[in-house]
């Protein structure tokens, strides 16, 4: 039911198969609500990737920082130049 009302309505015109049941205004408002609807779901989904994709940058950012802390092949200096971000040595700090 959800895609033959948002079928019918992308085309803007009532779907004849509801309009003996229900007038053009519902067909509107329950269109309306199902794109409202629609669109959260795609918010929602959107949010979680970019979620997912935030924890991951930061699980490697951690691995990087134990591998940099327990390496025996590196003195402070090189540790701290390794450890710094991107935008760190981009302002210079």
């Amino acid at each position: 039911m959800f895609f033959s009302i948002m079928g019918s309505q992308t085309i803007m015109r009532p779907n004849p198969a509801m309009a003996a049941s229900v007038d053009y205004r519902s067909q509107f408002n329950l269109y309306l609500i199902s794109a409202i609807l629609f669109g959260l779901l795609v918010a929602f989904i959107g949010w979680v990737v970019g979620e997912l994709v935030s924890a991951y940058g930061h699980h490697l950012e951690a691995a990087l920082d134990r591998a940099v802390n327990t390496s025996p092949f590196l003195n402070n200096v090189q540790r701290a130049e390794l450890m710094t971000t991107a935008v760190e040595r981009a302002r210079g700090v």
